[in-house]
């Protein structure tokens, strides 16, 4: 078998070994997604009711299209472009912060009229690609020596660095969490990777000390409107009040909150949610799409889609164990990292035990360029179990 998509695997073989029930769970999540944007945005444009939810069906469709792309081109092949691939996100981070169209406060997005693309989206992909590959070429020369790791975490640093300085704190997170997830299963060795935290550790404690110590010389690094961003969730009616900036770092949590409670077991029904109708919570089709989930379609519809989730990661984790190869499980590794950390901290800050970050709802959340580049990652993982040995469950 050659590896590189699905050639060298007969149609039978390839049948038995494509991941099915990942296909039909996005399939699931992407109704979900539709009808509550329908709920969200039918009123924000009056002559236009359908204008959101029917851009979301085309997005999932080009989605589903990009996603069997991948799959056929296949995630070997791509492996094989991946300084390219790399360097060309890279190129796309300094021209987003150069010449890009500032929304939310962050240079993070292209607007092309038609559509608005945001280049850290494609970045993850690229950077998974990229890192995969290095490990794997790592193993095959079989040296495992701790210099080794900085060309990787550098190929983490950079983008991260680029994408945080838009500012986009959450989807520089998404990218640390990628990194610690490949660097987990890359074969490192222990006491490496416990150097690396322990300094990770180090930076994040020198900050706490600096802020009790010196809060002067703190806030020129971190500014207060930023910091009270990250603890409001705590107490989200202590921050109502608006800050330096003229937003209320508490509202958006407060809001929701009050949307999610209000859903109770089953509901307020399609349309129905006061919250939700009421547009009380922000960017509610977005961000919050989940608290518009739980207001309108209660308990059972939150934990369904939780459930989906789960689902959709114990198929991937079921694909990394029977992955032949380094480069595979890398990959896997760095996706499932991604989605991961994207819906814990979502549905986390929904529900008031995380704070805002920015970052949107895998498969949920309105938006082309996350769709896009989250169907590609996904063609990614599938491509790979296309090349897995058979699992016992």
């Amino acid at each position: 078998m050659s590896g590189k998509g699905g050639r060298g695997v007969t149609p039978g073989t390839w049948l038995k070994r494509f991941d099915w029930m990942i296909v039909a769970v996005l399939v699931a999540i992407a109704c979900i997604s539709v009808i509550n944007i329908a709920s969200a945005t039918h009123t924000l444009d009056a002559h236009h009711p359908a204008y959101y939810y029917a851009r979301q069906i085309i997005w999932f469709g080009i989605g589903f299209l990009f996603m069997g792309l991948v799959v056929a081109v296949g995630d070997q092949r791509l492996a094989e472009w991946w300084k390219p691939m790399y360097w060309i996100g890279i190129v796309l981070l300094v021209a987003v912060y150069l010449f890009g169209t500032e929304i939310n406060g962050a240079k993070a997005w292209f607007d092309l009229k038609v559509l608005s693309v945001q280049p850290s989206e494609y970045m993850k992909l690229a950077t998974i690609v990229a890192i995969s590959q290095y490990f794997a070429k790592l193993e095959e020369s079989g040296q495992r020596r701790f210099r080794d790791l900085f060309v990787p975490m550098g190929m983490i640093g950079l983008p991260f660095v680029l994408i945080v300085i838009e500012p986009d704190l959450g989807m520089g997170l998404v990218m640390l969490a990628m990194g610690i997830g490949m660097f987990m299963v890359s074969g490192t060795r222990w006491r490496h990777l416990l150097v690396l935290f322990g300094a990770g550790a180090a930076v994040i404690a020198s900050l706490v000390v600096l802020y009790h110590v010196d809060p002067h010389v703190f806030f020129k690094i971190i500014k207060p409107y930023q910091l009270d961003r990250l603890v409001a969730f705590r107490d989200p009616v202590k921050y109502l009040k608006p800050d330096e900036t003229g937003n209320a770092p508490g509202y958006h949590t407060y809001e929701s909150l009050i949307a999610v409670g209000s859903g109770g077991l089953w509901g307020e029904g399609f349309e129905q949610g006061a919250q939700t109708q009421g547009r009380f919570v922000p960017e509610n089709y977005t961000d919050f799409i989940f608290s518009v989930l739980s207001e309108e379609w209660g308990f059972v519809g939150s934990m369904t889609l939780i459930l989906l989730y789960l689902i959709f990661f114990y198929r991937m984790i079921r694909i990394a164990l029977g992955t032949r190869d380094m480069y595979g499980t890398n990959v896997i590794a760095g996706v499932f990292s991604m989605f991961f950390a994207q819906v814990f901290e979502n549905i986390g800050m929904n529900i008031g035990i995380m704070p805002i970050t920015g970052i949107t709802l895998p498969f949920m959340s309105y938006g082309g360029s996350s769709i896009a580049t989250s169907m590609m990652a996904v063609g990614l993982v599938l491509s790979v179990g296309l090349r897995r040995k058979k699992t016992m469950f």
